[in-house]
């Protein structure tokens, strides 16, 4: 079984070497203390997953390369990006309609009480967060959509 504290800390330990960053200025840079970075790096404290998402900005490496998904450094891709371009993809009315989709996905978000409604603000932090989980976890999801329609629909 793999260690994924352990791969996560080995790998931005890599890259921020890599870049020749100190890890006090590293561990300023990502709004964290030098000793939190430092147990990160060694694997010996789990990373909150907000966390995660700006130390792989920071760095420039996607997040699913830091946390052992992909063997490949590959550029980190901002979800908002990403999904702003599934939308100008996808969808003819460009970016409008991504940013309407955007804005429906928080709406989602809220209505099914996956996030807060607190203030009536919702951090986009927080849902790049969601959708990044999401999107790591996309295999998995299309299983078990498979599954229940499998079980609603009976043959």
């Amino acid at each position: 079984m793999r260690n994924d504290k352990i791969i996560f800390g080995k790998r931005i330990k890599e890259e921020r070497e890599k870049l020749g960053i100190t890890r006090e200025d590293f561990a300023k840079q990502n709004d964290i203390t030098y000793s939190a970075l430092s147990m990160y790096e060694r694997g010996e404290r789990s990373v909150r997953d907000e966390i995660k998402i700006r130390i792989a900005k920071n760095l420039n490496i996607s997040l699913d390369y830091l946390i052992g998904m992909i063997d490949e450094p590959l550029p980190y891709k901002d979800v908002e990006q990403y999904l702003t371009g599934l939308g100008m993809k996808y969808y003819s009315k460009g970016a409008e309609k991504s940013l309407a989709q955007w804005s429906k996905l928080k709406n989602d978000l809220q209505q099914n009480d996956i996030i807060s409604t607190v203030d009536s603000e919702i951090s986009d932090e927080r849902i790049k967060a969601i959708v990044q989980i999401l999107n790591n976890n996309k295999e998995f999801i299309d299983i078990l959509e498979q599954q229940y329609n499998e079980n609603k629909n009976p043959k």
